[in-house]
């Protein structure tokens, strides 16, 4: 996993351009590299393109492009939430509980899934910010 020089805990462990999937790891900027605390997929093309591609999925097959209807469907339990992102404005979530410590956060963006985190941490909505800037 790369890390930029001025940020050790932040890595991109899959990187393809052509359509914009991203996914990136992080640990705990105290201790760089030690433990990943959680990791969140990006998709920056239209994602009702991502059908075209075999993304990764959670076990109850959500994906980037699923709907927020799937989401609910799969997490029965899970919550929304809005917050605003203190480098990306506003964002809506759907926060599912995964373990007592570990969530999922679906980003929704017109009724659809645009970017997933899951770790710890996270079950207030997020990650917010600048992940370099932590």
């Amino acid at each position: 996993m790369d890390a930029p020089e001025a940020c050790p805990w932040y890595g991109q462990i899959v990187a393809i351009d052509d359509p914009g999937f991203y996914v990136t790891a992080l640990s705990d900027p105290a201790e760089p590299g030690e433990r990943i605390s959680f990791f969140i997929m990006y998709w920056y093309a239209d994602p009702a393109e991502a059908a075209d591609f075999e993304l990764p999925a959670t076990a109850e097959g959500v994906t980037i492009g699923s709907s927020a209807a799937d989401v609910l469907d799969a997490y029965p339990g899970a919550t929304e939430v809005t917050f605003d992102d203190i480098s990306r404005g506003p964002r809506t979530q759907i926060v599912a509980q995964t373990s007592p410590s570990t969530t999922y956060n679906f980003d929704i963006s017109e009724g659809v899934v645009t970017e997933i985190s899951w770790g710890e941490g996270l079950s207030g909505g997020g990650p917010n910010g600048d992940l370099c800037g932590l």
